[in-house]
């Protein structure tokens, strides 16, 4: 993969991520202003920004790396991605909670495990998904047998 279609790849996530984030905002923005009001509706969207961010950072961070050769950043993309998820929302509700002591369960707490849950299966969905319909289809080429070879003879 050269370093212009990393880019764009991390560029195209990004955006997918971010529209499924603002699709999910969307969905949960009823029941989070039914349930606490205006604070609810705050506390989704900073939910929504804590789990929307290290996506992002993942993505252009396995930009970064991907021109390192003979390395297969799959599996190391969704262990990072995984891991740097969980530390970047962990210290956000450490961080809010100390500045925002008000926001808690059905406020805030609530909905930064379903941003958490929804959008770690996107990001690792969209890490493990194939390139392009042209990339997949060249790993799905049947290999030639012998009476082939025999045949173009």
């Amino acid at each position: 993969m050269t370093a212009d279609s990393a880019w764009r790849l991390a560029a195209r996530r990004s955006g997918w991520l971010t529209a499924s984030t603002a699709l999910v905002w969307l969905i949960l923005a009823g029941p989070a202003h039914w349930l606490s009001g205006v604070t609810g509706l705050e506390g989704l969207t900073i939910a929504a920004l804590l789990s929307l961010v290290p996506g992002w950072l993942v993505f252009w961070g396995v930009a970064v790396v991907s021109g390192v050769p003979g390395q297969n950043g799959q599996p190391m993309a969704v262990l990072a991605a995984t891991v740097v998820r969980l530390m970047f929302v962990l210290f956000g509700v450490l961080v809010m909670k100390s500045i925002r002591p008000d926001l808690g369960l059905r406020e805030f707490h609530g909905w930064v495990i379903a941003f958490y849950s929804v959008l770690l299966m996107v990001e690792t969905l969209l890490l493990v998904r194939p390139l392009s319909k042209s990339a997949s289809a060249d790993k799905e080429k049947p290999v030639a047998t012998n009476s082939d070879l025999i045949s173009a003879s």
